[in-house]
């Protein structure tokens, strides 16, 4: 399995120019702010068979005492992941945007590429090319809050394997 991470203003600009490519079958989730919506929500398509949007902060573990007013990633979060990820095993690869493409969903990519047994190495040590403009950008910081999480959820509930 194959995952491509995106800040929001990358992933638009990839599906839009993408959005008619029918070789290849890809499933989207999109991680949005819930206080700075980023205005777009992605939608099927012939090449993209599933989204699914999420709605959480990016905070990290240290620092989510103290704010209980914000909606942090969970297990809830996890499971809706988990069971996304396990519908949609027939596409080719999953896209995962955040606002910044650079901590939530390349925890979240980091996560599928494991989950199916894929090396995600790149994703901690390597800085990458931006697939749409070129330029090479810092490597990703993924969020241990959300890549803890949901390690642990599939500890707890084993791969769901389309149930």
């Amino acid at each position: 399995m194959k995952v491509k991470i995106f800040s929001f203003e990358s992933c638009f600009r990839y599906v839009f120019w993408n959005m008619y490519d029918s070789k290849s079958k890809f499933a989207l989730i999109s991680i949005q702010s819930p206080d700075k919506n980023d205005g777009v929500l992605f939608t099927k398509t012939d090449n993209c068979k599933d989204v699914l949007t999420l709605y959480f902060e990016d905070v990290v573990e240290e620092d989510i005492y103290g704010m209980e007013n914000l909606i942090i990633f969970n297990n809830s979060h996890a499971d809706e992941i988990l069971r996304f990820i396990n519908d949609n095993t027939e596409v080719d690869y999953f896209i995962i945007h955040c606002h910044a493409g650079v901590s939530r969903s390349s925890a979240i990519g980091k996560f599928i590429l494991e989950y199916f047994n894929e090396d995600s190495k790149w994703i901690d040590e390597s800085k990458i090319k931006d697939e749409v403009n070129g330029n090479v950008i810092n490597k990703y910081y993924p969020n241990q809050l959300v890549y803890k999480t949901l390690k642990l959820q599939e500890k707890n509930n084993g791969k769901w394997l389309n149930k």
